[in-house]
């Protein structure tokens, strides 16, 4: 019998690729949806966008392209909630 394989085992009923905790995304479906729709306008004030949605400019331009479309952490995003 191997000591390690019941240590490692998931328990049951157990889902692998559910959060366990942790800090929250400060992206949300709305905001994400909104940055898209101001990040496609030709006069959008970026620094203005990011106080407005309560990020930081590093996390907008992690999911939405300086065109407003969206970059893969953005349609994976969307996909996982």
């Amino acid at each position: 019998m191997n000591v390690h394989s019941s240590v490692n085992a998931p328990k049951p009923g157990c889902n692998l690729h559910e959060r366990k905790g942790g800090r929250s995304h400060k992206m949300t479906i709305p905001k994400l949806r909104l940055a898209q729709a101001a990040m496609s306008e030709p006069g959008t004030k970026v620094a203005d966008l990011c106080k407005e949605l309560a990020i930081t400019r590093q996390t907008l331009y992690r999911y939405v392209t300086p065109k407003g479309q969206l970059r893969p952490d953005g349609t994976k995003f969307l996909e996982r909630v």
